[in-house]
């Protein structure tokens, strides 16, 4: 994988395997936190140990495919998704499961619209995990 270069273009947003949207840009966030473990033997540094890990994740200039409302009911409903971000198969509306790719559980925390007067109209999501992620490695 330290050869493969992954093009912003090919990654999706997928909701139970059906690709819901596609995005201009996707920024996925992880980060894990630390908590002190500093005593009066440590000495003049700070030490840590790892803490519980965080995963966010957004979608910037968001396609809805067939209707936003798909994804706008979900937000509502409060119900956790099963997101996947990776490559579409090609021809075929799939994760493609040969490439590696990132999935887990996550709530739609926020769906905003654009829609300028005589442009497009943009959608942009924001997910925060709430179980289950993990990276898939792929066969390719």
């Amino acid at each position: 994988m330290a050869n493969e270069v992954i093009s912003g273009t090919d990654l999706f947003v997928f909701v139970s395997s059906v690709p819901v949207a596609h995005a201009t840009s996707h920024n996925l966030s992880i980060k894990i936190a630390t908590r002190g473990t500093s005593d009066k033997e440590t000495g003049l540094w700070d030490t840590k140990a790892l803490g519980r890990g965080d995963v966010t994740a957004s979608c910037e200039g968001l396609v809805a495919y067939g209707s936003f409302e798909t994804i706008v009911t979900q937000l509502i409903a409060r119900a956790p998704l099963l997101v996947v971000f990776g490559r579409k198969n090609t021809g075929a509306d799939t994760p493609c499961t040969s490439a590696t790719f990132a999935s887990g559980y996550f709530y739609i925390t926020s769906w905003d619209e654009t829609a300028p007067d005589a442009g497009n109209t943009t959608y942009t999501v924001t997910f925060d995990h709430c179980s289950g992620f993990a990276f898939t490695s792929g066969s390719a």
